[in-house]
Protein backbone atom coordinates (compact mmCIF):
# COMPACT_ATOMS: atom_id res chain seq x y z
CA UNK A 1 0.00 0.00 0.00
CA UNK A 2 1.39 3.42 -1.28
CA UNK A 3 1.47 5.93 1.27
CA UNK A 4 2.20 9.54 0.80
CA UNK A 5 3.83 11.93 2.95
CA UNK A 6 1.11 14.75 3.91
CA UNK A 7 4.01 17.58 3.17
CA UNK A 8 4.46 16.56 -0.64
CA UNK A 9 0.89 17.47 -1.12
CA UNK A 10 0.62 21.01 -2.34
CA UNK A 11 -2.71 21.93 -1.18
CA UNK A 12 -1.73 20.40 2.08
CA UNK A 13 0.82 22.60 2.47
CA UNK A 14 -0.83 25.73 0.82
CA UNK A 15 -3.56 25.64 3.50
CA UNK A 16 -1.42 24.67 6.73
CA UNK A 17 0.90 27.60 6.01
CA UNK A 18 -2.08 29.85 5.33
CA UNK A 19 -2.98 29.18 8.91
CA UNK A 20 0.52 31.28 9.59
CA UNK A 21 -0.77 34.29 7.99
CA UNK A 22 -0.46 35.80 11.32
CA UNK A 23 2.86 35.00 11.94
CA UNK A 24 5.62 37.11 9.26
CA UNK A 25 8.53 35.65 10.87
CA UNK A 26 7.15 32.20 10.61
CA UNK A 27 6.38 32.76 7.14
CA UNK A 28 10.08 34.16 6.10
CA UNK A 29 11.17 30.67 8.27
CA UNK A 30 9.45 28.83 5.82
CA UNK A 31 9.87 30.54 2.86
CA UNK A 32 13.60 29.12 3.11
CA UNK A 33 12.96 25.42 3.85
CA UNK A 34 11.75 24.07 0.45
CA UNK A 35 10.95 25.44 -3.04
CA UNK A 36 7.41 23.88 -2.70
CA UNK A 37 7.01 26.25 0.54
CA UNK A 38 7.86 29.60 -1.04
CA UNK A 39 4.99 30.34 -3.21
CA UNK A 40 2.42 30.20 -0.12
CA UNK A 41 4.81 31.88 2.43
CA UNK A 42 5.70 35.20 0.23
CA UNK A 43 1.55 34.89 -0.79
CA UNK A 44 0.74 35.00 2.90
CA UNK A 45 3.65 37.98 3.40
CA UNK A 46 2.38 40.16 0.84
CA UNK A 47 -0.84 39.60 1.07
CA UNK A 48 -1.84 42.94 2.50
CA UNK A 49 0.90 45.22 3.00
CA UNK A 50 0.56 48.67 5.00
CA UNK A 51 2.89 51.30 3.93
CA UNK A 52 2.99 54.85 5.84
CA UNK A 53 4.86 57.80 6.28
CA UNK A 54 4.24 58.15 9.54
CA UNK A 55 6.55 55.78 10.08
CA UNK A 56 10.09 57.85 9.54
CA UNK A 57 8.40 60.04 12.32
CA UNK A 58 7.77 57.16 14.90
CA UNK A 59 11.93 55.12 14.86
CA UNK A 60 11.12 52.98 12.05
CA UNK A 61 13.01 55.32 9.47
CA UNK A 62 13.88 53.29 6.30
CA UNK A 63 11.60 50.49 6.84
CA UNK A 64 8.93 51.84 4.24
CA UNK A 65 11.93 52.48 1.97
CA UNK A 66 13.35 49.25 2.01
CA UNK A 67 10.23 47.64 1.62
CA UNK A 68 9.58 49.30 -1.53
CA UNK A 69 13.23 48.15 -2.47
CA UNK A 70 12.21 44.85 -2.37
CA UNK A 71 9.18 45.02 -4.31
CA UNK A 72 11.15 47.38 -7.27
CA UNK A 73 14.23 44.64 -7.40
CA UNK A 74 12.03 41.69 -7.22
CA UNK A 75 8.97 42.13 -9.26
CA UNK A 76 7.80 38.80 -9.38
CA UNK A 77 6.78 39.32 -5.54
CA UNK A 78 4.14 42.11 -6.96
CA UNK A 79 1.78 39.44 -7.78
CA UNK A 80 0.72 38.90 -4.18
CA UNK A 81 -0.26 42.00 -3.16
CA UNK A 82 -4.00 42.01 -3.03
CA UNK A 83 -4.49 44.37 -0.41
CA UNK A 84 -2.26 47.66 -0.45
CA UNK A 85 -2.73 50.50 2.75
CA UNK A 86 -1.07 54.00 2.13
CA UNK A 87 -0.94 55.89 5.12
CA UNK A 88 0.28 59.74 4.25
CA UNK A 89 1.14 61.96 7.45
CA UNK A 90 3.09 65.33 6.63
CA UNK A 91 4.40 64.34 3.04
CA UNK A 92 6.62 61.77 1.52
CA UNK A 93 9.80 62.88 2.94
CA UNK A 94 11.31 59.25 1.31
CA UNK A 95 9.05 59.32 -2.27
CA UNK A 96 7.78 55.58 -0.88
CA UNK A 97 4.29 56.76 -1.88
CA UNK A 98 5.01 57.81 -5.07
CA UNK A 99 7.21 54.95 -5.83
CA UNK A 100 4.47 52.39 -4.75
CA UNK A 101 2.02 54.12 -7.16
CA UNK A 102 4.11 53.41 -10.00
CA UNK A 103 4.40 49.05 -9.79
CA UNK A 104 2.39 47.42 -11.84
CA UNK A 105 0.40 45.24 -9.80
CA UNK A 106 -0.59 42.62 -11.97
CA UNK A 107 -3.37 41.03 -8.73
CA UNK A 108 -4.35 44.33 -6.65
CA UNK A 109 -7.80 44.15 -5.62
CA UNK A 110 -8.67 46.31 -2.83
CA UNK A 111 -6.64 49.93 -2.03
CA UNK A 112 -7.49 51.19 1.29
CA UNK A 113 -5.76 55.26 1.63
CA UNK A 114 -5.29 57.97 4.32
CA UNK A 115 -4.40 61.24 2.93
CA UNK A 116 -4.58 64.45 3.90
CA UNK A 117 -5.19 66.77 0.59
CA UNK A 118 -6.42 64.47 -2.00
CA UNK A 119 -6.23 66.75 -4.55
CA UNK A 120 -2.59 67.44 -3.74
CA UNK A 121 -2.26 63.23 -4.34
CA UNK A 122 -4.28 62.69 -7.41
CA UNK A 123 -1.60 62.83 -10.12
CA UNK A 124 0.87 60.72 -7.35
CA UNK A 125 -2.01 57.90 -7.30
CA UNK A 126 -3.13 58.21 -11.17
CA UNK A 127 -1.00 54.86 -11.92
CA UNK A 128 -2.34 52.83 -9.35
CA UNK A 129 -5.93 53.83 -9.65
CA UNK A 130 -6.36 53.14 -12.78
CA UNK A 131 -5.13 49.22 -12.19
CA UNK A 132 -7.64 47.56 -13.92
CA UNK A 133 -7.80 44.76 -11.17
CA UNK A 134 -8.83 47.37 -9.12
CA UNK A 135 -12.16 46.36 -7.35
CA UNK A 136 -12.00 48.43 -3.78
CA UNK A 137 -11.25 51.46 -2.63
CA UNK A 138 -11.27 52.81 0.47
CA UNK A 139 -10.60 56.38 0.92
CA UNK A 140 -9.94 58.49 4.33
CA UNK A 141 -9.31 61.87 3.79
CA UNK A 142 -8.74 65.55 5.46
CA UNK A 143 -10.47 66.79 2.44
CA UNK A 144 -13.73 67.65 1.38
CA UNK A 145 -16.17 66.11 -0.66
CA UNK A 146 -15.92 67.83 -3.72
CA UNK A 147 -11.46 66.81 -3.64
CA UNK A 148 -12.78 63.28 -3.30
CA UNK A 149 -15.08 62.99 -5.96
CA UNK A 150 -12.38 64.49 -8.28
CA UNK A 151 -9.67 61.99 -6.48
CA UNK A 152 -12.13 59.36 -7.30
CA UNK A 153 -12.24 60.03 -10.99
CA UNK A 154 -9.23 58.72 -11.42
CA UNK A 155 -10.77 54.98 -10.71
CA UNK A 156 -11.96 53.43 -14.19
CA UNK A 157 -13.08 50.04 -12.44
CA UNK A 158 -13.96 50.13 -8.65
CA UNK A 159 -16.95 48.37 -7.52
CA UNK A 160 -17.19 48.88 -4.13
CA UNK A 161 -16.38 52.44 -2.33
CA UNK A 162 -15.96 53.13 1.11
CA UNK A 163 -15.56 57.25 1.37
CA UNK A 164 -14.60 58.75 4.84
CA UNK A 165 -14.51 63.08 4.85
CA UNK A 166 -13.16 64.92 7.74
CA UNK A 167 -12.33 68.11 6.44
CA UNK A 168 -14.27 71.47 4.15
CA UNK A 169 -14.83 71.70 0.84
CA UNK A 170 -12.04 73.38 -1.53
CA UNK A 171 -11.82 74.93 -4.91
CA UNK A 172 -11.84 71.79 -6.99
CA UNK A 173 -11.38 71.39 -10.98
CA UNK A 174 -14.15 70.56 -12.98
CA UNK A 175 -14.76 67.00 -13.22
CA UNK A 176 -15.21 66.37 -17.27
CA UNK A 177 -18.50 65.02 -18.24
CA UNK A 178 -17.03 62.93 -20.64
CA UNK A 179 -15.71 59.94 -18.70
CA UNK A 180 -17.03 56.73 -19.15
CA UNK A 181 -19.89 55.78 -16.10
CA UNK A 182 -18.46 53.29 -13.33
CA UNK A 183 -21.02 51.28 -11.91
CA UNK A 184 -20.58 50.99 -7.96
CA UNK A 185 -21.87 47.77 -6.62
CA UNK A 186 -21.95 49.26 -2.97
CA UNK A 187 -21.38 52.28 -1.41
CA UNK A 188 -20.14 53.51 2.23
CA UNK A 189 -20.14 57.43 2.90
CA UNK A 190 -19.24 59.21 5.90
CA UNK A 191 -18.72 62.51 7.11
CA UNK A 192 -17.27 63.49 10.63
CA UNK A 193 -17.94 67.27 10.37
CA UNK A 194 -21.21 69.13 10.81
CA UNK A 195 -20.22 71.29 8.45
CA UNK A 196 -22.60 69.91 5.39
CA UNK A 197 -25.69 70.34 7.83
CA UNK A 198 -26.70 72.84 5.71
CA UNK A 199 -25.48 71.66 2.19
CA UNK A 200 -26.35 68.47 2.06
CA UNK A 201 -24.88 66.35 -1.14
CA UNK A 202 -27.43 63.87 -2.62
CA UNK A 203 -26.75 60.31 -4.33
CA UNK A 204 -27.54 61.87 -7.58
CA UNK A 205 -25.42 61.36 -11.16
CA UNK A 206 -23.85 64.97 -10.55
CA UNK A 207 -22.50 64.60 -7.03
CA UNK A 208 -20.93 61.71 -7.58
CA UNK A 209 -20.35 61.56 -11.75
CA UNK A 210 -18.60 59.34 -12.86
CA UNK A 211 -19.72 56.37 -10.51
CA UNK A 212 -23.40 55.23 -11.97
CA UNK A 213 -25.60 54.11 -8.80
CA UNK A 214 -28.35 53.12 -10.25
CA UNK A 215 -27.55 49.59 -9.85
CA UNK A 216 -26.06 50.05 -6.50
CA UNK A 217 -26.75 46.42 -4.09
CA UNK A 218 -25.63 47.78 -0.44
CA UNK A 219 -25.81 51.63 0.84
CA UNK A 220 -23.70 52.60 4.32
CA UNK A 221 -24.74 55.79 5.21
CA UNK A 222 -22.86 56.58 8.23
CA UNK A 223 -23.77 60.26 9.31
CA UNK A 224 -26.56 62.24 8.44
CA UNK A 225 -24.75 65.80 7.16
CA UNK A 226 -23.94 63.57 3.78
CA UNK A 227 -27.08 62.46 2.58
CA UNK A 228 -30.78 64.08 2.78
CA UNK A 229 -32.45 61.08 4.49
CA UNK A 230 -35.88 62.46 3.96
CA UNK A 231 -35.49 62.80 -0.12
CA UNK A 232 -33.92 59.61 -0.52
CA UNK A 233 -36.38 56.72 -0.55
CA UNK A 234 -38.15 59.09 -3.57
CA UNK A 235 -35.24 58.38 -5.26
CA UNK A 236 -35.98 55.48 -7.96
CA UNK A 237 -32.60 54.09 -7.67
CA UNK A 238 -33.05 53.07 -4.23
CA UNK A 239 -34.98 50.03 -5.35
CA UNK A 240 -32.04 48.31 -6.59
CA UNK A 241 -30.52 47.98 -2.63
CA UNK A 242 -30.28 44.76 -0.65
CA UNK A 243 -28.30 45.72 2.08
CA UNK A 244 -28.95 49.47 3.97
CA UNK A 245 -26.72 50.67 6.95
CA UNK A 246 -28.29 53.29 8.59
CA UNK A 247 -25.64 54.67 11.18
CA UNK A 248 -26.44 58.36 11.06
CA UNK A 249 -30.03 59.20 11.47
CA UNK A 250 -31.60 62.44 11.27
CA UNK A 251 -32.72 64.28 14.64
CA UNK A 252 -36.09 63.58 15.83
CA UNK A 253 -37.23 62.26 12.67
CA UNK A 254 -36.15 58.84 11.08
CA UNK A 255 -36.13 57.48 7.12
CA UNK A 256 -39.44 56.43 5.72
CA UNK A 257 -38.20 53.32 3.97
CA UNK A 258 -40.83 52.24 1.34
CA UNK A 259 -38.89 53.11 -1.39
CA UNK A 260 -36.31 50.37 -0.81
CA UNK A 261 -38.43 47.12 -2.28
CA UNK A 262 -35.91 45.12 -2.49
CA UNK A 263 -34.30 44.89 0.32
CA UNK A 264 -33.07 41.96 1.78
CA UNK A 265 -31.28 43.04 5.21
CA UNK A 266 -31.10 46.08 7.18
CA UNK A 267 -28.83 47.45 9.73
CA UNK A 268 -29.39 49.99 12.33
CA UNK A 269 -27.66 51.42 15.02
CA UNK A 270 -28.36 50.63 18.68
CA UNK A 271 -27.61 53.83 21.01
CA UNK A 272 -28.57 57.43 22.03
CA UNK A 273 -30.79 58.12 18.86
CA UNK A 274 -33.21 54.93 19.58
CA UNK A 275 -36.35 57.34 19.40
CA UNK A 276 -35.22 58.02 15.32
CA UNK A 277 -34.48 54.07 14.97
CA UNK A 278 -38.48 53.58 16.10
CA UNK A 279 -39.61 56.15 14.13
CA UNK A 280 -37.49 53.95 11.07
CA UNK A 281 -38.69 50.58 12.05
CA UNK A 282 -42.13 51.75 11.94
CA UNK A 283 -41.94 51.17 8.23
CA UNK A 284 -40.81 47.72 7.80
CA UNK A 285 -44.23 46.50 7.30
CA UNK A 286 -44.05 47.87 3.97
CA UNK A 287 -40.88 45.91 2.88
CA UNK A 288 -41.85 42.86 0.56
CA UNK A 289 -38.49 41.09 0.79
CA UNK A 290 -36.65 42.21 4.30
CA UNK A 291 -35.11 38.78 5.64
CA UNK A 292 -33.11 40.03 8.05
CA UNK A 293 -32.98 43.16 10.92
CA UNK A 294 -29.44 44.03 12.62
CA UNK A 295 -28.95 46.47 15.70
CA UNK A 296 -25.26 47.17 15.42
CA UNK A 297 -24.62 47.34 19.46
CA UNK A 298 -20.84 48.16 19.62
CA UNK A 299 -20.00 49.58 22.77
CA UNK A 300 -23.48 51.00 23.54
CA UNK A 301 -24.13 48.28 26.18
CA UNK A 302 -21.80 50.13 28.46
CA UNK A 303 -23.81 53.46 28.59
CA UNK A 304 -27.40 50.94 28.50
CA UNK A 305 -28.34 53.58 31.29
CA UNK A 306 -28.35 56.43 28.69
CA UNK A 307 -30.64 54.77 26.45
CA UNK A 308 -34.51 55.55 26.77
CA UNK A 309 -36.17 52.97 28.00
CA UNK A 310 -39.32 53.88 26.65
CA UNK A 311 -37.94 53.33 23.13
CA UNK A 312 -36.29 49.86 23.93
CA UNK A 313 -39.97 48.97 24.78
CA UNK A 314 -41.47 50.33 21.73
CA UNK A 315 -39.06 48.25 19.76
CA UNK A 316 -39.83 45.55 20.98
CA UNK A 317 -43.44 45.59 20.80
CA UNK A 318 -42.89 46.45 16.68
CA UNK A 319 -40.78 43.95 16.11
CA UNK A 320 -42.62 40.87 17.77
CA UNK A 321 -45.71 42.13 15.84
CA UNK A 322 -44.20 41.86 12.30
CA UNK A 323 -44.52 38.89 10.36
CA UNK A 324 -43.02 39.72 7.12
CA UNK A 325 -39.81 38.77 8.39
CA UNK A 326 -38.91 35.27 8.46
CA UNK A 327 -35.64 35.65 10.48
CA UNK A 328 -35.06 36.54 14.46
CA UNK A 329 -34.03 40.11 14.89
CA UNK A 330 -29.71 40.31 15.82
CA UNK A 331 -28.47 42.34 18.12
CA UNK A 332 -24.90 42.56 16.94
CA UNK A 333 -22.89 43.02 19.64
CA UNK A 334 -18.62 42.49 21.08
CA UNK A 335 -17.40 39.67 22.53
CA UNK A 336 -15.75 41.13 24.94
CA UNK A 337 -19.34 43.01 26.50
CA UNK A 338 -19.82 40.78 29.87
CA UNK A 339 -23.72 39.70 30.51
CA UNK A 340 -25.07 41.31 26.75
CA UNK A 341 -26.97 38.89 26.00
CA UNK A 342 -29.18 37.98 29.33
CA UNK A 343 -29.07 42.40 29.49
CA UNK A 344 -30.90 42.32 26.13
CA UNK A 345 -33.36 39.53 26.54
CA UNK A 346 -34.54 41.23 30.06
CA UNK A 347 -35.39 44.08 28.40
CA UNK A 348 -36.84 42.40 24.92
CA UNK A 349 -39.15 40.07 26.86
CA UNK A 350 -41.74 39.96 23.63
CA UNK A 351 -39.02 39.29 21.29
CA UNK A 352 -37.91 36.21 23.19
CA UNK A 353 -41.15 34.94 24.28
CA UNK A 354 -42.13 34.65 20.14
CA UNK A 355 -38.53 33.50 19.25
CA UNK A 356 -37.88 36.39 17.38
CA UNK A 357 -34.78 37.31 19.14
CA UNK A 358 -31.12 36.33 18.40
CA UNK A 359 -27.24 37.69 19.31
CA UNK A 360 -24.46 37.59 17.01
CA UNK A 361 -21.00 38.24 18.67
CA UNK A 362 -18.58 39.87 16.32
CA UNK A 363 -15.05 42.34 16.61
CA UNK A 364 -14.49 44.79 14.74
CA UNK A 365 -12.05 42.77 12.42
CA UNK A 366 -15.29 40.28 11.99
CA UNK A 367 -17.49 43.05 11.23
CA UNK A 368 -15.81 44.39 8.62
CA UNK A 369 -15.07 40.56 6.98
CA UNK A 370 -18.65 39.78 7.36
CA UNK A 371 -19.87 42.93 5.64
CA UNK A 372 -17.32 42.41 2.61
CA UNK A 373 -18.07 38.61 2.27
CA UNK A 374 -22.29 39.71 2.63
CA UNK A 375 -22.00 42.46 0.02
CA UNK A 376 -20.31 39.82 -2.65
CA UNK A 377 -23.20 37.51 -1.87
CA UNK A 378 -25.75 39.96 -3.27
Amino acid sequence: MNSQNPLHVQELLDNTIDFLSDSPATLLSCSIVARSWVYAAQSNLFRAPHVTTEAFFNHRTGIEREFCDVLTESPHLLRHVRELFIEEDDGDPEGVIARLCRLPFPRLETLIVGINHPLRWSETFRPILSLRTLRTLDLSTGGGFSPCVYFLTLCPSIQHLRLHCSGEDEKTPVVPHTLPLVQLKSLSVYFSTETYAEERHRLDPVGFYPFDLSKLKALAILTEYLVDLETLPNDARVASIQLLELNGLPSRRGVDLWGFTNLKILCLPFDHQLSNVCLTIATISTLPRLETVLFAMGTSLLNFNRIERKSIQEIDEIMSSLTNIPNPVQFEIRPTTLDAEKCLRAVFPLLVAKNKFGIVYRSLDMEESWRRELIDTL
